[in-house]
C-alpha cells in the first residue's frame, strides 16, 4: 500500500494494508527489515488461537549496513555481518519473552511478549475486534504497544517462537521526533482506558482518520 506522505503514519499505512488483504492471517514487515530464509515459515508453522507473534529484529549501525549487499541477502549469510553483542542481546531478549509468556498465561503479569509493529503476524479476525492500529498515533511512536495492550486486554496474547530466524534492521535516520508531548498524553490516557476495557480504538479500521487516495501494488 501507498499512501501520501503528511507526517509519519506508519499506523494508517498498516491499517490501510489490513483493508484491502484477503487472508485469515496476516504477517507485518516494514520495508526496511531484511529477513532470514525461513522467517515467514516460522510465521506460519507457530500460529496458534489467541495469540499474536512477535519477531526479533537486530538493528544494524550505519557501517554493517552499508555491508549488506545483494549477495548476502540472496545467500541470508547474516552471521559474519553481526557481532557477539548483537547475538547476545537476541538471545536474551528472547529468554526474556519466553518468561513474559507463561506470566501471562498464569495471570502473574498483564502483557506477554512485546509487540512489535514492523514485524509481527496475527488473525485478522483479532485485529479487526480491537478495530486495528489506533491512527491517531501519527509523527510518533507507541502504536504497536498500544495495539499490544488492546490485544491483551482481548486474551490474545504475545509470543516470541523464533529460535534460530531474525531480522536485520538497516540504518536510517529517525522517521520522526524522539518525544511527541501530544502522542504521549494520548497513549497515557489510553492506557487507562484499556485497562478499563476500552479495547477498541476510535480512528482505525473502521472510522479512519482522513481519506487520502490509496495506491494498490503487487510485488
Amino acid at each position: 500500500m501507498r499512501q501520501p506522505r503528511q507526517g509519519f503514519r506508519a499506523a494508517k499505512c498498516r491499517n490501510n494494508a489490513a483493508r484491502v488483504a484477503k487472508g485469515d492471517h496476516l504477517v507485518f514487515c516494514d520495508q526496511d527489515l531484511v529477513l532470514t530464509t525461513n522467517y515467514l515459515q516460522a510465521f506460519a508453522e507457530n500460529r496458534r488461537p489467541g495469540r499474536f507473534l512477535c519477531a526479533d529484529t537486530i538493528y544494524l549501525d550505519e557501517a554493517q549496513t552499508l555491508r549488506l549487499d545483494d549477495a548476502t541477502i540472496r545467500d541470508a549469510r547474516f552471521e559474519p555481518l553481526i557481532t557477539p553483542t548483537q547475538i547476545g542481546t537476541l538471545a536474551r531478549r528472547r529468554r526474556n519473552e519466553r518468561l513474559y509468556f507463561w506470566l501471562r498465561r498464569l495471570h502473574l503479569r498483564y502483557m506477554g511478549a512485546k509487540l512489535r509493529g514492523g514485524l509481527f503476524g496475527l488473525s485478522a479476525s483479532h485485529l479487526r475486534t480491537v478495530n486495528g492500529f489506533d491512527e491517531e498515533y501519527c509523527d510518533g511512536g507507541d502504536e504497536d504497544d498500544d495495539l499490544g495492550f488492546r490485544l491483551n486486554a482481548i486474551g490474545v496474547v504475545g509470543q516470541n517462537p523464533f529460535q534460530a530466524d531474525f531480522a536485520l534492521h538497516q540504518f536510517h535516520p529517525p522517521n520522526y521526533p524522539r518525544y511527541n508531548p501530544r502522542l504521549k498524553g494520548h497513549y497515557a490516557r489510553r492506557r487507562r482506558e484499556i485497562r478499563g476495557g476500552s479495547f477498541r480504538c476510535e480512528h482505525g479500521l473502521e472510522n479512519p482518520l482522513g481519506n487520502d487516495p490509496l495506491e494498490v501494488r503487487t510485488m
